[in-house]
């Protein structure tokens, strides 16, 4: 504990995700913060934790964490590390309640919806499984803003959200479903950590349309490439940080100049 506790006093006031390691060294609980040294340290101040999280801490010997620039990036790779290390206590702390994911089906009109125990396909793409439901449903409502999209198969009449500018209509005609699936496109490209590729193609739309004198297309593209740079600040791919624990302290230096 002396060791784990030694650690704590160590952890950056930064966005990122964090290990607790049993004394074999294996990885027995995974987690994401926007400050880690507020977020862990609370696993040993506060005096209500619930059985489970209590046994978890007697079990947790050591400890490892990865900075990163922005939460859906501890997102991304706190999903990838679940997937890839099965952290016994990731399990047991939600009940045997199956982790979310983000699943964008593949049919004419794609859904962007959330599922559990979902198994890959040919039909189906999935992000995930992430622990947290709330920031799983926070990213995608931000998403939403920049890439409209749809949660459902063909209604009578169009629903709320293309009212709010939330959903673009696909089922209104041909064209509208042709600019959908671009926005699908590029939702993927985001979750898959891909930032600078979206945004070099973005660039070259705007770009295009500015030329074509389409000045009000052009405008809402840079709306979009605003708002990614916003959102992600930047965003790199989970296996980036896996690679290079201390990547956003390159990131970082590098905004500097």
């Amino acid at each position: 504990m002396a060791k784990l506790i030694g650690k704590i006093e160590l952890l950056p006031e930064k966005p990122g995700i964090y290990q607790f390691i049993n004394k074999f060294e294996k990885v027995i609980y995974v987690g994401k913060a926007n400050n880690l040294k507020n977020r862990v340290s609370s696993y040993f101040h506060l005096k209500n934790l619930g059985p489970k999280t209590k046994k978890m801490i007697q079990n947790a010997y050591d400890l490892k964490w990865i900075v990163v620039a922005s939460e859906i990036e501890a997102l991304l790779l706190e999903a990838r590390l679940i997937k890839e290390l099965k952290p016994k206590y990731n399990s047991i702390l939600k009940d045997d309640k199956s982790h979310l994911y983000i699943k964008i089906t593949n049919n004419e009109v794609p859904q962007v919806i959330t599922a559990r125990r979902e198994k890959p396909s040919k039909s189906i793409q999935l992000f995930g499984p992430f622990p947290s439901s709330r920031t799983v449903r926070n990213v995608l409502v931000t998403l939403r803003r920049i890439f409209p999209y749809c949660t459902h198969k063909r209604r009578p009449k169009s629903c709320l959200y293309v009212h709010l500018g939330l959903c673009p209509d696909p089922y209104k005609s041909r064209e509208t479903r042709k600019t959908y699936r671009k926005n699908i496109t590029k939702i993927i490209t985001l979750l898959k950590g891909k930032r600078k590729s979206l945004i070099r193609n973005l660039i070259r739309e705007m770009e295009k349309l500015a030329k074509l004198e389409k000045y009000e297309e052009a405008a809402k593209i840079k709306k979009q490439i605003d708002d990614i740079n916003y959102i992600t600040q930047p965003i790199t791919s989970p296996g980036a940080y896996l690679e290079k624990p201390d990547l956003a302290e390159d990131i970082q230096k590098q905004k500097s100049y």
